[in-house]
């Protein structure tokens, strides 16, 4: 079998970026108002870090995710981070969070990297319409730039509340599971957490973030540029060394502000000097892209080889009215799909097999009228399509299996590859 991959130009990345830099920037603007000092305890290099661990539930905002019910959006979401506070009012943040997400694609707005074929449907349920829920393995780390608008507010007062906003840059993988793409994104994270202090050494944290990144991010390309994460976590916090718990708005600000003026200054100007020359290396990129794509616009395909034994999966379901044998109008891209699979796979073979709606009529009834509805397919495929007879399969099954717990879907033929 073929697997074809694609290399997708990283366009998103440059303009995620800058979404940083713009934050970065403001938010400096905004502590330029404020004394950028230090204590003692913030000058011992060993003092202020901290390692967090929360848990909770996250949902994915994508292209045609309001397909998917309430409860099947929701998955697992953990977290890891190390972070150090530099002073009362900024610090930074290293994370991980990830595990699960859960997507949904409908045909009518989704297309693949690897050509005509979406790898997807061999590992997935096919519903009648040829839509599908696709499940999502990723990891994301990103470094965060923090503040404490408790501090920026009124200085320390031994307090055991602080909210905290984050913004940060990050990089998003996501694993090959399930016929799912491996992909690897530039993303942009931002979060704001609420923390109460137990003791000196433990906080409870309550934590609600959202990621965005390109919306090629799970193989598929729809009509969003860009898709969204988000999540609500509960963790805890565990401070090493000292934190500063007695300072007050008073002595915070107004006995060491002129002594630190001039060193304030000397550092934001370097800090905005950096964001220039970071800016400037993001436009040179952009230039080298803008030049390779004049040379190319057509993307480089690799085709390689991979021997994989075919499991059996389903190509489609041909949907019935009731006590009809007769395929409900409107399905011809069903047959297609089937005939395009079979002259890709000129060895292949299908197997029909024929349901009944259980809620209505007798188990004898459904099964004959199953029997009719394979002959049907069997028939239109041969004598419509031309696939030949000995490439065909046939089973009526009735009422004894239900594929589906909407009793109505279950009249249906079902199309399987079965080699």
């Amino acid at each position: 079998m073929k697997q074809i991959n694609i290399k997708q130009p990283k366009s998103g990345k440059r303009t995620l970026s800058l979404f940083f830099l713009i934050g970065l920037f403001l938010l400096l603007s905004q502590l330029n108002g404020k004394a950028q000092v230090t204590d003692s305890i913030h000058n011992v290099w060993r003092n202020n870090w901290y390692i967090e661990a929360g848990v909770g539930s996250q949902l994915l905002f994508s292209s045609d995710i309001d397909n998917l019910q309430g409860k099947q959006r929701f998955t697992p979401a953990v977290s890891l981070s190390v972070g150090k506070w530099f002073s009362p009012l900024l610090g930074v943040r290293l994370q991980y969070n990830g595990y699960a997400l859960n997507g949904y694609s409908d045909p009518t707005t989704t297309q693949w990297f690897y050509g005509k074929t979406d790898p997807v449907i061999n590992q997935v349920t096919i519903h009648p319409d040829g839509s599908y829920r696709h499940y999502l393995r990723y990891a994301h780390t990103h470094v965060d730039l923090r503040t404490s608008l408790f501090s920026l507010w009124k200085g320390i007062q031994n307090r055991q509340w602080d909210v905290i906003p984050s913004l940060g840059i990050g990089y998003l993988h996501t694993f090959a599971y399930k016929g799912t793409p491996a992909t690897d994104n530039i993303s942009t994270h931002f979060s704001l957490a609420g923390k109460y202090a137990i003791n000196k050494e433990w906080d409870i944290n309550l934590e609600l973030s959202g990621t965005a990144f390109p919306g090629s991010f799970d193989g598929r390309i729809t009509k969003q540029t860009y898709e969204a994460e988000m999540a609500a976590t509960i963790g805890v916090t565990y401070n090493f060394g000292n934190r500063p718990s007695k300072l007050t708005p008073g002595n915070y600000y107004s006995g060491t502000v002129d002594s630190h003026k001039a060193n304030n200054s000397v550092a934001n100007n370097l800090l905005l000097q950096q964001l220039a020359d970071i800016n400037a290396k993001l436009n040179n990129v952009e230039n080298k892209i803008n030049a390779l794509s004049e040379k190319k616009t057509e993307p480089e395909v690799i085709i390689k080889e991979v021997g994989v034994k075919k499991e059996p999966f389903i190509l489609a379901s041909i949907r019935f009215d009731l006590y009809q044998s007769k395929p409900i109008e409107g399905q011809e891209i069903n047959f297609t799909n089937i005939v395009k699979y079979i002259e890709n796979n000129p060895n292949a073979k299908i197997r029909l097999e024929g349901y009944g709606n259980k809620e209505n009529g007798t188990a004898e009834a459904n099964l004959r009228i199953s029997k009719k509805r394979v002959e049907t397919v069997r028939r239109t495929l041969k004598d419509k399509y031309g696939i030949d007879d000995n490439q065909i399969e046939t089973r009526a099954i009735g009422t004894e299996s239900q594929p589906y717990e909407n009793s109505e879907w279950n009249r249906i033929v079902t199309v399987t590859m079965v080699e």
